[in-house]
């Protein structure tokens, strides 16, 4: 496999969203987010599901962080698990731009 090889692909739903404190240093929010993805290349026929529930931190100006963990449900029956950490610039009038692992 090749370092940054693309394995899957797919789309994906918001789903629930809650506010969980708010103050000075900014916004800290929980969501949850589903997708089904379709393997490709190494993962050819390795479709799955993915389950992920994230926190975020938004402060007032600067950089956003979030956290997320998750599971795939492969249509097979196999499982895996995951954890994924992200950073998102929010610049008015722009889409925000964002990295993560």
């Amino acid at each position: 496999m090749v370092i940054g090889e693309k394995l899957w692909e797919g789309k994906g739903k918001s789903g629930a969203s809650f506010i969980k404190s708010v103050g000075m240093e900014g916004v800290t929010s929980i969501y949850t987010w589903t997708a089904q993805m379709k393997g490709m290349g190494k993962a050819k026929g390795m479709d799955c599901n993915l389950n992920v529930t994230g926190k975020s931190m938004t402060p007032p100006k600067g950089i956003a962080s979030s956290m997320d963990q998750g599971m795939m449900m492969s249509m097979m029956g196999d499982m895996g698990v995951l954890k994924g950490y992200s950073l998102m610039k929010m610049v008015p009038g722009k889409n925000p731009t964002s990295v993560g692992l």
